[in-house]
């Protein structure tokens, strides 16, 4: 299927604690990059790059609630695949044309972590979480945590029986 340009960014890691896993990419050689809070997701984040691997997202919940609560039930996991793109909805739309099942988890919302770019978060039937950075909303670092745009909510999953096992 061809479309607009996907480009890969990162997996996304969630984890109760980060600790574990920084020291574990650590000794793979991968730069541990500074930890924030972003507000609107209500998670932790950091980003862990490395020269010739892909970039992991280290994932963890911050004092309150946090979308990634269900899924740390389980362990830790890595639970979505980021794609960065220069046209969210073109791209969506030509896999949904394709007969690709897409639901929306989570609306384009300014991210933090990427200077507040919108990402977006959806459930692509038969291949799990994928968040879309998009590359078509300008980085405005000053705004990143002034907008009042809702966090991402993976509950929604439960419809689908998804990142439960089954069962809600």
């Amino acid at each position: 299927m061809s479309g607009p340009l996907l480009t890969f960014h990162h997996h996304g890691l969630a984890v109760k604690s980060p600790d574990d896993a920084f020291c574990f990419l650590h000794t793979l050689g991968y730069t541990i990059g500074g930890s924030l809070f972003d507000p609107l997701q209500r998670v932790r984040l950091a980003l862990c790059t490395h020269d010739a691997m892909p970039t992991v997202e280290v994932v963890w919940p911050g004092d309150g609630p946090s979308p990634i609560d269900r899924i740390l039930r389980g362990g830790p996991s890595i639970y979505h695949t980021c794609y960065a793109t220069p046209d969210a909805a073109a791209w969506i739309e030509s896999v949904q044309q394709g007969g690709v099942d897409i639901v929306e988890i989570s609306p384009p919302t300014p991210a933090i972590l990427f200077g507040g770019r919108h990402v977006s978060f959806h459930f692509v039937s038969g291949v799990g979480v994928v968040e879309l950075l998009h590359l078509d909303t300008a980085a405005r670092p000053d705004r990143a945590a002034s907008s009042e745009a809702p966090a991402a909510d993976l509950s929604k999953l439960l419809n689908l029986s998804i990142l439960t096992g089954g069962t809600a």
